[in-house]
């Protein structure tokens, strides 16, 4: 059921970080050599729960709940960036992610949040780097003229 139109917006803390964080980043990382033109973020927040018993009684039971941030960033532009393919290989990401804390402490979600974003920038523009230098050593095909990102 939809809330009324004059009701106030109630927004996940973990979201207006992540916005937050996103806005700041672009801004920021944008300006710098080679420009961050996209980052996108995505958190699976996910609560498993065990319950085991035997013939009716209750053996053992527990729960655990956790937040994993992946970001993307690419560093370039849109024609040339971070993730474009040389030769049969696609150059390497910054890793897999990194958790986030449960609580939604604002100032703390933006730090990881920052971090990991930070981190996946340097990961881009050393890629970006790697790629331009043996950008004149490779063999020129249709896909290699086609862009790495569209709008």
């Amino acid at each position: 059921m939809a809330a009324p139109p004059d009701a106030p917006d109630k927004r996940s803390p973990l979201l207006a970080a992540l916005q937050a964080e996103l806005e700041r980043s672009l801004k920021t990382l944008g300006t710098l050599d080679p420009p961050a033109y996209f980052i996108g973020y995505t958190v699976t927040d996910t609560q498993r729960i065990n319950v085991s018993g035997s013939n009716g009684a209750l053996l053992n039971s527990d729960e655990g709940r956790n937040r994993w941030l992946e970001v993307s960033v690419r560093a370039g532009s849109y024609t040339l960036d971070n993730s474009h393919k040389i030769g049969e290989r696609q150059m390497p990401t910054g890793g897999p992610g990194t958790p986030v804390p449960l609580d939604d402490d604002a100032d703390v979600l933006r730090r990881a949040i920052w971090l990991e974003t930070d981190k996946q920038y340097r990961v881009a523009s050393q890629a970006l780097d790697q790629d331009q230098d043996r950008q004149g050593s490779e063999v020129e095909t249709a896909e290699g003229r086609a862009p790495d990102f569209s709008k």
